[in-house]
């Protein structure tokens, strides 16, 4: 619980407001929170899980894809604030994004509800759409599935780049299995 000072404090453009825990992934935590001066609109918060010096690095490798996948400006693709905070004499990475909803809750229904024939093909062109962009800039996303496609108010929206690797780094596993070195989780491999 916080001092009775911080509760009256006036927001700033930097103020970052926790309101509740979403989930909890391999290497971060997401949580719903205001910021600063936009508190009309949603955001989540992500950040890594402890110990920082096993999960930051993970985590400063998917901001690294984001910032990429952010410069191909497709309507599709999650756009961030990203930044870091010293914890005890350690950079902690994080990222705030306005806040993504799964289809269902987007339109009310109840969880695997068919949809319209018009709104899948808008959907999946969308999809298409953003699977070549990611194409062209020499990135494989690794893990789409429904979990991972998002709306942000209409707009489907391809999140969670954890998994995605490029064409070198792809490369590289190939090579490597080949020798007889595996890289990766059990559940990638």
């Amino acid at each position: 619980r916080l001092p009775p000072r911080f509760h009256q404090m006036a927001p700033t453009p930097h103020t970052i407001r926790v309101e509740k825990m979403l989930g909890r992934g391999g290497n971060g935590e997401v949580y719903s929170v205001k910021c600063g001066l936009m508190s009309d609109f949603n955001y989540v918060l992500k950040v890594p899980l402890p110990p920082l010096k096993l999960n930051a690095p993970l985590f400063l490798e998917e901001m690294r894809k984001l910032k990429r996948v952010q410069e191909m400006n497709n309507i599709h693709l999650p756009r961030i604030i990203a930044s870091e905070f010293q914890y005890e004499d350690q950079l902690v990475p994080y990222f705030v994004m306005h806040e993504l909803q799964p289809i269902e809750k987007l339109l009310g229904t109840p969880k695997n509800t068919p949809l319209y024939p018009p709104v899948c093909v808008m959907f999946f062109y969308a999809l298409l759409r953003v699977l070549q962009d990611l194409s062209f800039q020499h990135i494989l996303h690794c893990d789409i599935k429904p979990d991972n496609i998002l709306f942000y108010r209409e707009i489907p929206m391809l999140m969670d780049f954890g998994a995605s690797r490029t064409y070198d780094e792809i490369n590289e596993l190939e090579l490597g299995k080949k020798t007889g070195i595996l890289h990766g989780t059990p559940v990638y491999l």
